[in-house]
């Protein structure tokens, strides 16, 4: 028996000792989940209604939720419900699967468990002033505002298989452009899409890694391939890393290679993106123009601020 199925055996058989568990515990359950049985049994053979097994259901959720019970008690905990850890859906890989094998391939790829509880809700505005006024013409504030609304409106469109564009997050230092990033992230991967996150410099570091004898096997080209290919990139901190013409060529093609088959891109960079055609190479910037949103943030550095306040 291979190492696969063992363990699916084992989520089986611990989700069978988890019922019995709770059974025990709650023996009026025991007796719930039984009538809903029967009126499922009665109701397929004929003898039943529709209406016995749903007043049967309601009995047990209400149960359930008197007693803070989820209604999944006593199903398997598999890491990944969509293929019950398979890897595989229809024949085709999971999602799950895709995200792992793009961590694997890129080291230091993915969020870091602080960045993990970054979402949406947890932007907080506050730190943003109302009353001071932009280069652009609105607020702080307001800025952040619409920031936050073009986030979640890239995740709407990438749900929806709509996202032609992505987003160019800009801003100086602790505003809160990596928290953007992280919430995207989040939002996507809770979604299930394979979504690859990395620091650019982290990037780089790990395509020259391959040129070390005792890299493991990766390649240069299988790196770059991710980046180029997966369902949507996210490139963190573009513009900290030493700017060579190595580094200028790698960006230029995963750029190139993503607005050329239209796959959505985020970025987040210190620098607006005229700096980036300065820095870099104007073909880059302009074809970030081409695909991405510009997301400007201003204000002062969030981490200053909050140190300020204790």
């Amino acid at each position: 028996m291979v190492a696969k199925e063992k363990a699916a055996l084992a989520k089986l058989w611990e989700a069978l000792e988890r019922r019995e568990h709770v059974h025990q515990a709650h023996p009026r359950l025991a007796e719930l989940e039984e009538q809903v049985s029967v009126a499922l049994r009665n109701y397929t053979a004929g003898q039943g209604s529709r209406q016995a097994v749903e007043e049967a259901r309601t009995k047990r959720g209400a149960y359930l939720k008197e007693h803070g019970l989820p209604p999944d008690y006593a199903e398997p905990r598999w890491a990944c419900q969509n293929c019950q850890d398979e890897g595989y859906v229809n024949g085709r890989p999971c999602a799950c699967l895709q995200q792992a094998e793009l961590r694997s391939i890129i080291s230091n790829s993915g969020l870091p468990p602080k960045l993990r509880a970054q979402t949406f809700a947890r932007f907080e505005l506050k730190w943003y002033q109302e009353h001071i006024m932009t280069p652009v013409g609105i607020s702080e504030r307001r800025c952040a505002i619409e920031a936050l609304a073009l986030g979640q409106k890239f995740v709407a469109t990438v749900l929806e298989g709509q996202a032609r564009t992505g987003l160019f997050v800009s801003g100086d230092p602790g505003l809160g452009k990596t928290f953007l990033l992280s919430a995207i992230c989040n939002s996507l991967l809770a979604a299930r899409v394979p979504t690859l996150y990395v620091v650019f410099c982290d990037l780089i570091a790990a395509i020259k890694e391959t040129f070390n004898a005792e890299s493991g096997g990766n390649s240069e080209s299988r790196i770059m391939a991710a980046a180029r290919e997966a369902k949507v990139l996210v490139l963190d901190d573009l513009g900290a890393e030493q700017v060579t013409d190595f580094v200028i060529n790698r960006l230029f093609d995963i750029v190139n290679f993503r607005c050329n088959h239209q796959l959505p891109l985020v970025v987040s960079s210190n620098l607006k993106v005229q700096e980036i055609g300065r820095l870099y190479d104007d073909r880059i910037a302009s074809r970030l123009w081409e695909m991405c949103e510009v997301v400007p943030l201003y204000g002062e550095d969030i981490r200053i601020q909050q140190k300020r306040q204790g």
